[in-house]
């Protein structure tokens, strides 16, 4: 890869979500957060919430999946770009 080459970042030729994390630690620790995101959004809205408590979990839980969106999406990048030469 050339050295004028970002290998992680948002990508030139992708879609605007796309985020390539620099190593499998980092993908991983995006994947954990958005697990604890959804997990601590179920937990609080099976506890019968008020009405702001709802929204601000339905919110959490939201941005939990699109974390885990793109976390999976940019591992699997990360590691089809591994794979080339």
């Amino acid at each position: 890869m050339p050295n004028n080459e970002q290998a992680w970042g948002r990508p030139a030729g992708g879609p605007w979500w796309r985020f390539v994390p620099r190593n499998r630690w980092v993908g991983s620790l995006g994947i954990l957060a958005g697990v604890l995101l959804l997990v601590q959004a179920v937990v609080v809205l099976s506890d019968g919430p008020s009405g702001t408590q709802i929204t601000l979990e339905a919110v959490c839980a939201l941005l939990g999946c699109a974390l885990l969106i793109q976390s999976v999406d940019g591992l699997r990048v990360l590691n089809r770009n591994a794979d080339r030469p």
